[in-house]
């Protein structure tokens, strides 16, 4: 984790709750990290889905069993389900999902549609409630596993996300509104965006294909100098790419121009990268 004393807030000790927050993410998301403090893979939401998708397929039952009981377990636990359905509610629902197991496909089916829809802003929500009251590490800790999660679900960078969390800690100062733009920013609408990489050159024999097929612009939009491209590269771009953020965006790219270049390398028996690769 980031040491506290290198974060450079004007107001940090006023905003515990939130330092502790973005620190975590980044932590949790960094490839530094060691395995017990790194992001999850589940959150109930994912479990949720794991366990139609296995029922629905040709798997052993005390394989879905175990699913099962995994989800039970996060289910009764979950701070984001907790904030959104309340205990009694979650209550009930467990106990229909005991006592009729017959149903419980078709009940797991309405809780994917009901949690599927609503589970990110429950738990924006609620660490909007924690995080600046500080000093409630616990809850912070167990929201964070939550949301990083769901993000990731929904199709988010973890770059990107990983990226916006440090800008926030290597800024001068903190105010409130700074988390609730953050979380503003995970609304799972696509926006557009336009991604420069750099190509090897000999790929530039290819340009009215790359142009006409895959929607690669060589002409310079008064960008390219911005990038430093490795010897015999030359930087390109494709724009209009609809994503969730910048990151997705420029993953989409890079598979869309690969596919090209991994045709071009077998057939070419070329060997070295064809795509700038960092």
């Amino acid at each position: 984790m980031i040491a506290k004393n290198d974060v450079k807030w004007n107001n940090k000790l006023q905003n515990d709750g939130a330092l502790y927050f973005f620190q975590r993410i980044v932590e949790m998301l960094s490839f530094n990290t060691r395995d017990l403090y790194l992001c999850p893979i589940m959150n109930t939401h994912r479990l949720i889905k794991e366990y139609i998708v296995v029922s629905k397929g040709n798997f052993k039952a005390n394989h879905l069993d175990e699913i099962y009981d995994e989800f039970l377990l996060s289910f009764k636990s979950d701070v984001a389900i907790r904030h959104g359905l309340g205990e009694t509610k979650i209550n009930e629902i467990a106990q229909k999902l005991n006592s009729k197991k017959n149903n419980r496909n078709q009940l797991m089916d309405y809780l994917l549609q009901t949690i599927g829809s609503n589970y990110l802003s429950w738990i924006k929500n609620y660490i909007l409630e924690i995080v600046p009251e500080g000093k409630q590490k616990s809850k912070i800790e167990k929201a964070i596993r939550c949301f990083l999660p769901e993000l990731l679900l929904c199709g988010y960078s973890s770059h990107e996300i990983y990226y916006r969390a440090k800008s926030i800690i290597n800024s001068r100062t903190y105010t409130t509104s700074i988390l609730k733009s953050f979380l503003n920013r995970f609304d799972r609408k696509e926006k557009q965006f336009t991604a420069y990489l750099a190509i090897k050159k000999d790929l530039a024999n290819f340009k009215d294909i790359l142009s006409d097929r895959v929607g690669v612009i060589f002409n310079d939009d008064g960008n390219f100098h911005r990038f430093e491209p490795w010897d015999d590269y030359t930087v390109v771009k494709l724009q209009d790419i609809d994503a969730l953020d910048a990151g997705g965006a420029a993953d989409m790219a890079y598979k869309q121009l690969s596919f090209f270049a991994s045709f071009y390398q077998f057939v070419g028996d070329y060997s070295s990268n064809l795509i700038q690769s960092t």
